[in-house]
């Protein structure tokens, strides 16, 4: 689910192949960004301006995201 201007949406889970994209893509950035500050990260909750997203991925960087349930800054990319 998603909340956007106070309206939950929910979405049915991804199909086998949109998983398996967004897993091959994880993969790549975990390789490409291995010894910097920035790191993948998926389906956690995104929280801006009151709207709560669940995006397949995202790029942080330079955060401690250990004891975070949610991250509230717009991340590197989504």
């Amino acid at each position: 689910y998603e909340l956007i201007d106070g309206v939950v949406m929910m979405s049915p889970r991804p199909a086998i192949k949109h998983q398996r994209i967004s897993g091959n893509i994880y993969h790549e950035l975990r390789t490409i960004l291995k010894g910097r500050n920035c790191e993948p990260i998926q389906e956690i909750d995104l929280v801006l301006e009151q709207n709560n997203f669940v995006p397949d991925l995202m790029v942080v960087c330079d955060e401690n995201l250990d004891e975070m349930i949610h991250y509230d800054k717009p991340p590197l990319i989504v």
